[in-house]
């Protein structure tokens, strides 16, 4: 399983990222991060995040997830 963190701070399009911690090359600052959890797949990390955030819009990173990014 793998730890996804989501940005607290908006990409300039208005959507927040959720990022696979351990490999991704554009992490937010350690103090914009927030623990997900722990989920075998990028999918299951977004389906959480949003019903964390569910008045946010959740995308995926481009870099690290690229199949969960929508945008």
């Amino acid at each position: 399983m793998d730890k996804y963190i989501i940005n607290q701070n908006a990409q300039s399009t208005g959507e927040h990222e959720v990022h696979k911690e351990i490999i991704c090359p554009t992490l937010p600052l350690p103090e914009n991060r927030v623990l997900i959890g722990y989920f075998s797949s990028c999918r299951d990390a977004t389906m959480s995040a949003r019903s964390q955030w569910p008045n946010a819009t959740i995308d995926g990173c481009e870099n690290c997830i690229p199949t969960c990014h929508t945008r």
